[in-house]
């Protein structure tokens, strides 16, 4: 036998022998923030700060090992909700000017590791490092597609015989815009530079879950 197999061997048995299989499902209320900010030399530099509200729902589930009061889990998670209350501010020459825009729509997925301790049978909490892809749409059909990082603290509260009460904050830093890697400058004229700055988001959620062998 190899030294791998011998090691699987082991890891396997001691799972078994410690610790157990849950599935947790869950729903999200999601609400935020969002801002993205650059800037054009055309030719005297004008910078843009774009920003706004984000809210939305989310759906997904965790599967994952219980080692005592420790839980290892993969989540996969899907969303949509909508950016609204945007504006944006260009500054040039000490001079601000602030422009209203109109709401965009957005899907996401949020897929990656969970790690999770339970203090007593009702109170628990995890981190989440995920893999973030949203694709925005705005009024006029345009698509943007973003690729970034998603870490999120979570609180659990187990209520009842089977659900729980979740709260969890973080946020989100996407570093790719439509397949190109932050910080992007285009050149669109001789003098006409942009560079655009990471887009990012501040996270609050709120939902319920059904931790099935969690507790």
């Amino acid at each position: 036998m190899s030294k791998i197999s011998l090691c699987l061997f082991i890891l396997i048995w001691a799972f078994q022998a410690q610790a157990g299989l849950f599935l947790e499902p869950f729903a999200n209320r999601v609400g935020g923030q969002w801002s993205q900010e650059a800037s054009v030399i055309l030719p005297s530099t004008t910078t843009y700060k774009s920003e706004g509200d984000l809210t939305g729902y989310q759906y997904g589930g965790r599967a994952g090992y219980i080692w005592d009061n420790f839980n290892l889990s993969l989540q996969i998670s899907a969303g949509k909700g909508k950016l609204k209350s945007n504006k944006q501010t260009s500054t040039s020459g000490g001079t601000s000017l602030v422009t209203n825009l109109d709401d965009i729509n957005f899907n996401r997925t949020d897929n990656g590791m969970v790690l999770g301790y339970k203090f007593g049978p009702m109170f628990r909490m995890w981190f989440s490092a995920l893999t973030a892809n949203l694709k925005a749409k705005e009024s006029d059909g345009t698509i943007t597609k973003y690729k970034g990082v998603t870490g999120l603290l979570g609180f659990g509260w187990y209520i009842g015989q089977i659900v729980s009460i979740n709260l969890e904050f973080g946020g989100s830093l996407y570093s790719e815009e439509n397949g190109k890697s932050y910080p992007i400058t285009d050149s669109s004229s001789g003098s006409t530079t942009v560079h655009t700055q990471e887009y990012k988001e501040t996270l609050f959620l709120f939902g319920v879950s059904i931790p099935l062998g969690l507790y």
